[in-house]
């Protein structure tokens, strides 16, 4: 059985596609068109291309990014924060014991 962090990585990646296969059928795509499928500013998906976090390729003066390359990108990122939530502790855990939210001293 799927748990449900992983059923949500899964939709939202299939969304994304959705909205990505929208685009007028592009295949290659600017950073602007990155910018705005991702409801972002131009600078973070320019910061992900130099960084080499987002696969880009300048044909004359003009970056595109293919949009495989930015599925990928976004399932990835997907992946990478249901791993993030799945390693956090409970903060109201502490040495194992789980805090029951009522007052007065132990027994």
């Amino acid at each position: 059985m799927k748990n449900i962090a992983q059923t949500r990585t899964n939709e939202d990646a299939e969304q994304f596609k959705r909205k990505l296969m929208m685009n007028k059928g592009k295949i290659f795509l600017s950073i602007e068109d990155t910018a705005t499928l991702l409801l972002v500013e131009y600078r973070t998906v320019w910061r992900l291309v130099k960084s080499g976090k987002l696969t880009a390729g300048k044909v004359g003066a003009q970056w595109r990014i293919y949009s495989d390359d930015l599925f990928e990108f976004f399932r990835d990122c997907c992946r990478f924060q249901k791993e993030s939530r799945k390693n956090q502790k409970n903060p109201l855990e502490k040495s194992g014991n789980t805090f029951t939210g009522t007052a007065g001293s132990p027994d």
